[in-house]
């Protein structure tokens, strides 16, 4: 995340960021949250010592890049802990969360599609259509994910860029792009409402072109 945060994507020709980062690790083992202490502790401590009176440690911080979320925190209609943790935070400091809308990879099924070769050969905008429809009969199971309903920060969605040149695309065998030439949000970034039916996420950054397997199943895809 760092590497992305200071050069973008390696593919595009373009000067690195101009300014330091200051990166606090609140990850255990495994990339898992530590299983002895609370996240909302952690991310408490370490933007509080950022900004505490006596030797803070990265006092002209101004923006957060927070692309952490808990897959058993769906928002369900009431700001979590964490969420308003950040907007606390955001409150006392000034700073700027930048939150992570969170993704879902569990598979999903698309109607009237027997093999994959039929799913490729469908045509655009007709193969866009037919997945966005799959994706909106789960909408109550793909949520946004605790911290990403805060209200003072911006939840960032991911959506189907990247500057992968086309030679190098044709190397994704038995990948279907579900959305080209369309811009939308990838099958796996979260979408609100989030909180009061606010529309989440407040924006969508370039987050690859997200290409699809295909799994048979009792004539479903």
């Amino acid at each position: 995340m760092s590497s992305l945060v200071v050069h973008g994507d390696r593919n595009v020709v373009e000067p690195p960021l101009g300014r330091r980062i200051h990166c606090v690790p609140v990850l255990g083992d495994a990339d898992q949250f530590p299983q002895d202490r609370l996240i909302v502790d952690l991310i408490y401590q370490a933007v509080t010592a950022m900004r505490r009176d006596a030797d803070p440690t990265a006092p002209s911080v101004l923006i957060v890049n927070l692309s952490l979320g808990n897959v058993r925190k769906p928002f369900q209609g009431r700001l979590s802990p964490w969420a308003r943790l950040i907007d606390r935070l955001s409150h006392s400091y000034g700073i700027l969360f930048c939150v992570s809308a969170g993704n879902h990879t569990q598979r999903f099924d698309i109607a009237s599609i027997a093999t994959m070769g039929q799913y490729e050969a469908t045509r655009q905008p007709d193969r866009a259509k037919r997945t966005l429809e799959a994706l909106s009969q789960l909408v109550a199971s793909r949520r946004l994910l605790s911290p990403s309903e805060t209200v003072n920060g911006i939840t960032v969605g991911a959506a189907n860029i990247d500057a992968v040149s086309d030679v190098q695309r044709r190397t994704a065998r038995n990948r279907v792009d579900p959305y080209h030439p369309m811009v939308t949000a990838n099958p796996s970034s979260s979408l609100g409402p989030g909180f009061a039916n606010s529309v989440k996420p407040d924006i969508l950054m370039p987050g690859c072109r997200e290409h699809l397997t295909m799994v048979a199943k009792a004539g479903w895809l």
